[in-house]
């Protein structure tokens, strides 16, 4: 029970708590009015902010007033007097100091740095032009590091030689990224900012590079890992191919090479897979497997480098559709036109597949695609009756969500996180909660029905390929079409990417490299 005393002893507690919460909400006013008076007056003096500080430190908030310069002071829109920084002063009295006699120089680095932090970039850019000593400070590398990962939510670096690595795709919001530095050169984050902004616009209006690279059947998958590309086709084959950088093949005479005066060898072929009897719609790779999945029923395991069968398993009673590999697991996922999802253990001993659960879909209602939650212990499939379906694995051939929207099959899915990304016949994507069930985004602009859809969480793009023999390419975050590749002669079946490029397989026999990187 609780006496009246530790009643009233937790009511003084709460609300000294609620006092303490106060006093930060207005320290962070203050800081915030401080960066407004710098973006400002950049000659505001050290005296100035000791001022400020000393008030922050004797709880006294009372001498800032906001005051607007416009002619309509409405006291019903102070909320949007507030956001309106580029319209408002704020005004500190001060007394007894003279704002003429005190040189900027005199202000503490540490705390300018802290200040230009919060500062937008063109802010940061204006300040950066005052004088040397603010150049020097807002070029640091903890500045920039801060912009970065707050523009691009992933480790994406450029090294001193141009070239890219992806050091992590993506970060976990629940820890925080570790800063890998590659160069001592101050203006390090500075450059990786400039040099991913120049790649954007690249990816959104200057023209790519395009390599073609012939092949003798109709391309059907494709996969880019480290500059390694594979691909499949129609005609039961498969290969590997390796993909040089843009950026150490062309010198400095660029002219030359745009206006094709110039032979550079673009890629080379280093392993060729031959064994199913009939056209190999989808397969995944392992760092040193190739899984296969084909018309003839049957899922072959490969080693990448040698190009050696080293298993077939006769998995489903009609053609298969596709296949997921889960590394973390351990598990080989398979869907089919029989109308079943098999998972697979793989023994890696001797590279056999053994069956362990079947989840059965309504008869005729055929499976085209399939993607893998195992960490959730779900299963995503894409069927002929137009539905997106989520299984959980505990609860054999129980549907646990059905996704209705798309008007035709669904071809294709992706997903990332708690969304879906959905591609059908209906000429439509769409983007799926996977929590609530609801379509969220609506992509429009194909005319004839989407093959694959794909999505790059670095960058917010997501890619559709079509019958339509087009490539397009959507902003998530503006909910808009940033432009269309058109090139190839017939329908477009796959498409993979990287950081600078990507790659496109057809039923034009062709594989064609759309580089950004230029």
């Amino acid at each position: 029970m609780i006496n009246e005393e530790m009643y009233n002893e937790l009511l003084l507690k709460n609300e000294n708590l609620n006092n303490e919460l106060l006093k930060r909400d207005n320290v962070i006013e203050y800081l915030l009015s401080v960066i407004d008076i710098i973006k400002h007056d950049a000659n505001i003096k050290e005296q100035q902010l000791d001022y400020l500080l000393n008030h922050i430190k004797n709880n006294n908030y009372q001498e800032f007033s906001y005051k607007t310069s416009t002619k309509k002071q409405n006291d019903k829109n102070q909320n949007i007097q507030k956001k309106n920084s580029n319209q408002s002063i704020i005004k500190i009295k001060i007394h007894n100091l003279s704002l003429q006699k005190i040189q900027i120089n005199s202000i503490n680095e540490y705390l300018l740095e802290i200040i230009f932090s919060y500062l937008s970039i063109k802010d940061l850019i204006i300040v950066s032009e005052t004088n040397k000593k603010f150049h020097k400070i807002t070029s640091n590398n903890k500045i920039w590091s801060k912009i970065y990962f707050k523009a691009y939510n992933s480790l994406l670096l450029f090294k001193e030689d141009d070239t890219c690595e992806v050091i992590k795709s993506y970060i976990n919001k629940n820890k925080k990224p570790k800063i890998q530095y590659y160069t001592s050169d101050n203006n390090f984050y500075k450059k990786n900012y400039i040099q991913m902004k120049k790649l954007n616009l690249s990816w959104e209006e200057y023209r790519p590079i395009v390599t073609t690279i012939s092949i003798n059947s109709c391309i059907t998958c494709l996969n880019l890992k480290s500059n390694e590309l594979i691909y499949s086709a129609v005609d039961g084959s498969a290969g590997l191919f390796k993909i040089y950088s843009y950026r150490k093949l062309i010198d400095n005479n660029n002219e030359l090479y745009m206006q094709h005066h110039k032979q550079i060898k673009i890629c080379q072929k280093l392993c060729s897979y031959y064994g199913h009897c009939g056209p190999i719609w989808s397969f995944d790779r392992n760092d040193d497997l190739l899984f296969t999945g084909s018309y003839d029923k049957t899922i072959k395991i490969w080693n990448v480098k040698k190009g050696n069968c080293l298993n077939t398993t006769r998995a489903h009673n009609s053609w298969v559709s596709s296949i997921k590999f889960e590394k973390n697991f351990n598990k080989l996922i398979s869907s089919s036109w029989d109308s079943t999802i098999k998972l697979w253990n793989l023994n890696l001993e001797d590279n056999t597949l053994n069956n362990d659960i079947i989840i059965s879909n309504d008869p005729g209602n055929y499976i085209y695609c399939i993607e893998s939650d195992l960490s959730n212990g779900r299963i995503i499939s894409g069927n002929e009756k137009r539905t997106i379906d989520i299984w959980n694995i505990e609860k054999i051939n129980e549907k646990e969500n059905s996704l209705i929207g798309h008007l035709e099959r669904i071809n294709t899915l992706k997903m990332y996180n708690n969304l879906i990304f959905s591609g059908s016949e209906d000429k439509h994507g769409r983007i799926w909660d996977k929590r609530n069930g609801k379509c969220e985004i609506l992509l429009n602009g194909h005319n004839r029905g989407i093959t694959q859809i794909d999505y790059d969480e670095v960058s917010n793009r997501i890619f559709t390929s079509s019958i339509d023999k087009t490539i397009k390419i959507y902003d998530m975050r503006k909910n808009s079409e940033i432009r269309t590749l058109v090139g190839h002669s017939d329908s477009v079946y796959s498409i993979t990417f990287d950081h600078g490029k990507l790659i496109s397989g057809s039923k034009d026999n062709s594989i064609r490299i759309w580089n950004f990187l230029n």
